[in-house]
């Protein structure tokens, strides 16, 4: 598998409120981030897994209908790699769809 990804975003708050980083403000930036200091969630990509009926890689897509292309791919969270946060998929030879959801902003799932 040529394209693993870990995605490092901001953490939340016991509030549910998203962590800032913005070293302008001395409130951190991403290399603070990586020292496990807990102002961070680490995004991994999801392996895909053999399936015998089509003997290829699979990912399930959850009902979309996804053309097979080496640009799929889905993140989750490290802690939890069955809850997926974001997902690219081939539609079409031209189109591709993005899914996401919280925690990720729509900055963040385009920079994906």
């Amino acid at each position: 598998i040529s394209n693993i990804m870990e995605v490092i975003i901001p953490g939340l708050y016991q509030d549910d409120t998203c962590v800032v980083w913005c070293p302008m403000l001395g409130m951190g930036d991403l290399a603070d981030a990586e020292a496990g200091n807990g102002e961070s969630q680490t995004l991994i990509t999801r392996k895909p897994v053999w399936n015998e009926q089509v003997q290829s890689l699979v990912l399930d897509f959850k009902g979309r209908n996804i053309v097979s292309s080496a640009k799929n791919f889905q993140l989750a969270l490290r802690q939890k790699p069955q809850h997926v946060i974001c997902q690219y998929g081939k539609l079409s030879p031209t189109n591709f769809g993005l899914d996401f959801r919280y925690p990720l902003s729509v900055i963040q799932a385009f920079g994906a």
